[in-house]
């Protein structure tokens, strides 16, 4: 009825594997979980573990090809006609969480994608990490307002989708980070409208500042590539917008000359996991703007 598919890298993927097969155990449905490991280096006592479950399948992959590549292989290999994308660092909000999606897979065949969307624990968060204020003030969005652009957040870690529509929509396996919006151009180019319910995974893997900030940085890079090859469009990206608007109204040659100025500064005060936001959005539009991936 439903394959759960869990891409690994680095991470204990066991606590999801469990939950979600204890969370089938009580729905009395056919499933299948195949978690596949992207060449980690960590964790493998306990990701050997999971192949010991009831109807789970581990593999692990000698190299690293990237999340979507590893998405990809996964899709292909499941024996059912829904998937269901679960990123290996996340762990269902709601024990209803299997049961919540094989809900929306009983109603119309209009419906071939949905997003549950994240959630961030409030509790044992270490003091001043960024990438937890960021989840939670701009990743964590009710169904009610995702729905309200449907294509501007699109979160692929929490995913019910036709496995059909996937292997359709899933076509750049390139390892590059922040491809998301690239799947969200492809449903629009589809004419395939993603569904969004309140169904949330908690985002455990929350990596320290200097991580996230050159993930964040290269992430950047990554949409102003789609942007340069008409991949995506404002549709999926905010900073596409804002570059837009500084385009209209004459401004871009103005922010250049002005970002190189304040940058540093606003790096060190984003290091510290005290600034503002906005000044995080201003860091990720510079890094959008300059240096783009060949």
């Amino acid at each position: 009825m439903l394959s759960v598919l869990i891409p690994v890298y680095n991470y204990n993927a066991l606590p999801l594997s469990k939950e979600i097969v204890n969370q089938f155990k009580k729905e009395g449905v056919d499933f299948e979980v195949l978690c596949y490991d992207d060449g980690s280096t960590l964790y493998e006592e306990e990701n050997n573990e999971i192949d010991s479950l009831s109807n789970v399948v581990f593999k692990k992959s000698s190299t690293n090809i990237g999340r979507t590549a590893t998405r990809q292989k996964l899709a292909s290999d499941a024996i059912y006609d829904w998937l269901l994308f679960v990123d290996a660092d996340m762990i269902p909000k709601s024990d209803q969480f299997i049961k919540n999606y094989l809900l929306c897979m009983e109603e119309p065949a209009e419906r071939e994608v949905v997003f549950g969307g994240y959630a961030y624990k409030n509790l044992n968060q270490p003091k001043g990490l960024l990438r937890y204020r960021y989840g939670k003030n701009r990743e964590e969005i009710s169904a009610s307002k995702r729905v309200e652009n449907p294509y501007k957040n699109v979160l692929s870690g929490n995913m019910l989708i036709k496995k059909s529509l996937f292997l359709e929509a899933n076509t750049l396996l390139q390892n590059r980070y922040g491809l998301d919006p690239l799947f969200s151009a492809q449903l629009q180019s589809l004419a395939v409208v993603p569904s969004h319910i309140d169904n949330e995974v908690y985002h455990n893997g929350l990596e320290n500042n200097k991580i996230f900030l050159e993930k964040s940085k290269e992430g950047a890079k990554t949409i102003y590539w789609l942007y340069q090859k008409s991949l995506i469009t404002k549709d999926q990206s905010q900073l596409v917008k804002t570059l837009q608007w500084l385009q209209r109204f004459k401004l871009l040659g103005f922010f250049k000359a002005m970002s190189k100025l304040i940058i540093k500064p606003i790096e060190k005060l984003l290091f510290t996991g005290s600034a503002p936001l906005f000044l995080f959005d201003f860091y990720r539009l510079y890094w959008f703007i300059k240096n783009p991936l060949k």
